[in-house]
């Protein structure tokens, strides 16, 4: 018994050194990465010219740049009171960038490491551009002009004037209206999206060329929203986004608009790779894909996701980025449906020296004299007065427990079961989390932090490359480590105190959180259509396997013949040794594991998952 007792004694103290010394490299990885740092600077617009070479602007001045398909960023910062919110390159070293207030373009001819002001002679606030390339391109002004530069920006001509020429003479010139943004297709054909911003002047209208600007034609659009982005794949079909979740297609050049409603969500960007995919992104997380050129879309929004997407930008059919306002970045690799963390904040460094190494030596040798004392004075311990108050309080907390016999013992009994299984949830969401990122770190990625909410509901932001076999197994680490940390829980208590009536009873708790509510869980609610609190492990499993989530879940069959036997054990053990064949607890026990789980889905479904719960 003595060697027992050892032997889980110094068990614990390896697993403390063991996840001691991974959360101290976890640390050392999170704070010596060149991925994007910022200090909350809000991000508008990103950019690729290729695979390698990205842009990300956004507030402060601050401009990140890439050369290596967005692994590593470095940080540069023209003007702390600029804000950026437009940038695109025509190669990889000369490319353009737009100023929220001035309304000002800036040009770089070294891949943005320096920018020179363009648009100081233009006495209008630009509001969008579009290049085709290193000379050729347009821009709109909130004033109602659409002017063109051959010369890559240096002299800009007026194309197009539906400013009454009084407002032209003003200085500043009145704001009456205005363009919104601009895209071209080729050197010929191009649209811009104009907007009527007064009571007399409301109407949505889309300007077309078909001769690089020389003359333009107009069409009105079915909609006195504010519209905010068009693009087209083609010379016939195309797409306008805006506010509170109309998209606009046309298939004849924009003549004629027809009107989807796909969420009710304000939408900020698009972006087209070709003809077939697509991809939309907006507020609360919306994210929206299609791959048959916007005949269906596939809502790949995260429900407990508030932050609001500004940009995105697909390299490839797999590989594409999304910002967000609140200073976040994320990269998907296989087409949206699965996005990882870019960290976006610095934290301060931290070094993994010998002093470190020295100090969880001392700790772990006092540990292990105190464990080894504990255990062989455990009689002298309990029979000193301090351990027999001890004793006492904790003998008088279990009767108490235990006693059922009145209404009042019988709904403290009921309300103390609910809150060990509410705390456990908890307990095991957070394990099931350090699951995802203790298998994150060993594929040489890193966790910049873990998210808790009063739901229990967890979220752990991972960053690092991983293969798509890599991504299956950081999925499948989650709720693998629930179940073995339970079935070793459960192991031990009764290995080590099974005389015990309490710990014998947190094994039955461990057991029916642990194991019961994580299979129902995942082989239950989250298999559905629109699961319950977003997309699980098992959805993102079966997406990069193409296979449907109930396969997935005949992995579970196995652990559920065996958790079956281990709860009838449990059940059985506890029943006759510790409740002395008193059914009246073991019945508030199934009632409180009832109330649980039917309340379960009403957690998800009322209270909002605000993970106000940080772990760093």
């Amino acid at each position: 018994m003595l060697k027992r007792k050892l032997i889980l004694v110094y068990g614990l103290i390896f697993l403390f050194s063991i996840s001691t010394v991974c959360y101290f490299i976890n640390s050392y990885r999170r704070s010596h990465n060149n991925r994007i740092e910022t200090q909350f600077h809000e991000l508008h617009d990103i950019y690729f010219f290729n695979s390698s070479h990205g842009w990300i602007v956004g507030g402060s001045g601050y401009i990140f740049i890439t050369h290596n398909g967005g692994e590593f960023w470095e940080k540069y910062q023209i003007n702390t009171i600029y804000i950026f919110i437009q940038v695109q390159f025509a190669s990889d070293q000369n490319g353009w960038i737009l100023e929220r207030t001035s309304g000002q373009i800036y040009k770089s001819n070294d891949g943005g490491l320096n920018w020179n002001l363009q648009t100081e002679d233009v006495p209008f606030k630009i509001t969008s551009f579009y290049f085709i390339n290193v000379t050729t391109g347009w821009a709109t002004t909130s004033s109602g002009l659409i002017l063109k530069t051959m010369d890559g920006g240096n002299q800009w001509n007026i194309q197009l004037n539906i400013t009454p020429s009084l407002m032209l003479k003003m200085m500043p010139p009145l704001d009456f209206g205005g363009f919104k943004n601009i895209y071209f297709l080729n050197e010929s054909h191009g649209w811009a999206l104009y907007q009527g911003n007064t009571p007399q002047n409301p109407t949505n209208l889309v300007f077309q060329t078909d001769n690089s600007g020389n003359s333009w034609v107009n069409y009105s659009m079915p909609s006195q929203l504010y519209l905010r982005k068009i693009m087209f794949v083609d010379q016939f079909n195309g797409w306008i986004i805006g506010d509170y979740g109309p998209s606009f297609f046309t298939n004849n050049s924009g003549v004629t608009w027809n009107k989807f409603n796909l969420t009710d969500a304000s939408l900020f960007d698009l972006h087209f790779l070709n003809e077939s995919h697509g991809w939309i992104c907006g507020t609360l997380g919306t994210l929206l894909h299609t791959q048959d050129g916007g005949k269906n879309w596939i809502d790949l929004s995260d429900p407990s996701n508030t932050r609001n997407f500004n940009a995105i930008f697909f390299q490839n059919e797999s590989k594409g980025w999304v910002i967000s306002w609140t200073d976040r970045s994320f990269v998907s690799f296989d087409g949206g449906y699965v996005w990882y963390l870019v960290q976006l904040e610095q934290p301060e460094p931290f070094y993994f020296n010998n002093s470190w190494i020295w100090l969880l030596l001392a700790l772990d040798t006092v540990l292990i004299i105190g464990g080894t004392y504990l255990v062989y004075n455990r009689e002298r311990i309990r029979q000193s007065r301090i351990g027999q108050n001890i004793q006492s309080i904790l003998g008088n907390v279990a009767n108490s427990f235990f006693n059922s016999e009145t209404i009042k013992s019988k709904v403290f009994s009921l309300l103390s079961t609910l809150g060990l299984i509410y705390g456990f949830m908890f307990l095991f969401n957070l394990i099931h989390e350090c699951g995802h990122a203790f298998a994150a770190f060993i594929f040489g990625g890193f966790t910049d932090h873990i998210e808790m909410g009063v739901t229990t509901a967890g979220r752990c932001w991972i960053v690092g490359s991983f293969s798509n076999f890599e991504r299956i197994v950081i999925s499948m680490a989650g709720f693998l480590s629930q179940l073995i940390v339970a079935i070793v829980v459960i192991g031990v208590l009764l290995f080590y105190f099974k005389k015990n009536r309490f710990l014998s009873f947190l094994a039955i708790i461990t057991f029916l959180d642990g194991i019961i509510l994580v299979l129902f869980y995942y082989c239950g609610i989250q298999i559905s259509p629109t699961p319950i609190g977003g997309a699980s492990d098992i959805t993102h499993i079966a997406q990069r396997l193409d296979v449907p989530p109930i396969i997935i879940c005949l992995f579970f069959i196995p652990h559920i013949v065996i958790s079956l036997y281990i709860g009838g054990k449990l059940g059985l053990h506890f029943y006759k040794t510790h409740l002395n064949s008193n059914r009246t607890f073991l019945y508030l026990l199934l009632i409180s594991f009832l109330i649980y789980s039917l309340g379960f889905n009403l957690i998800f479904a009322l209270v909002p998952n605000t993970y106000g719960i940080n772990f760093y």
